[in-house]
């Protein structure tokens, strides 16, 4: 799969917020399953070859209840609405031994992604069971500033009394400074409705990292091994994989910190 090894994860400088996040951290997850699809495929292999059969025979009994649907999961759940509706069923154990063999089973947005993807297996017939598109929540963002008017007009150039180079210089100078007011106005608008700039710049490897580290269970010294002694040290692993993890919202890395107490400072 072909990668570009910088970039931002967002359209615009300003991160569109809705109900499951922003959509920076939401195209970083896409990303992110990517990767992770590529680096550790046995992931999602695991999870349809172990942990599906099991939620299809649990989903046809819960509470003993004929099957509707999906039947334990609905698609839009939260992870606490499905375990409100467990009741005795033994099948979050299941998902969780699945989810602590690759270094994710704190992260809610994972469990939710593999449960809304299982669900689609099992309601939509003829579907693939490779078929992750439904692994990460859209979001309906609000629309803080839409389309703020910039317009810029000027009383024109007579050749009779102006060349059209001084013309010219004078239309750059005024449309310059009035497109530096607009900049600073809107920018001034989003800011004041508490708009948060994206990151614009993010190095794909991080996300390689991350992987080898948290999903694979890799040690620094291997990944740093992988990359060769001219890419840098330890330290600019460590760092990238603490980024990557900032950028996915991830609860807990494996060395045991939270990310508040390990923000690659």
């Amino acid at each position: 799969m072909t990668r570009r090894s910088k970039g931002g994860f967002t359209r615009g400088e300003y991160l569109n917020v809705g109900h499951h996040g922003d959509d920076q951290t939401v195209n970083a997850r896409q990303y992110f399953v990517g990767v992770v699809r590529d680096v550790v495929p046995g992931f999602f292999e695991e999870l349809q070859s172990v942990v599906y059969p099991r939620y299809v025979a649990c989903a046809r009994r819960v509470r003993g209840k004929p099957s509707r649907g999906a039947g334990h999961w609905q698609t839009g759940w939260y992870l606490s609405t499905w375990e409100a509706q467990l009741g005795r069923s033994n099948f979050k154990s299941i998902l969780l031994t699945w989810a602590e063999r690759f270094g994710c089973a704190e992260e809610a947005w994972i469990l939710e992604g593999a449960l809304e993807s299982m669900s689609a297996w099992y309601r939509v017939p003829g579907i693939e069971s490779g078929d992750l598109r439904r692994f990460c929540r859209p979001i309906a963002g609000n629309v803080l500033v839409d389309y703020e008017p910039f317009s810029f007009e000027d009383r024109g150039w007579s050749p009779q009394f102006e060349r059209w180079a001084e013309f010219r210089r004078r239309i750059e100078v005024r449309f310059t400074e009035e497109l530096g007011t607009y900049q600073r106005r809107t920018r001034g608008l989003i800011e004041s409705k508490k708009g948060r700039r994206a990151q614009r710049r993010i190095s794909r490897d991080n996300f390689k990292w991350f992987v080898l580290y948290q999903i694979r269970g890799m040690s620094l010294s291997k990944i740093e091994d992988l990359r060769g002694s001219d890419f840098g040290d330890e330290s600019t692993v460590r760092k990238g994989i603490r980024a990557a993890a900032r950028l996915l919202g991830w609860t807990e890395i494996r060395d045991g910190r939270r990310l508040t107490s390990a923000s690659g400072k």
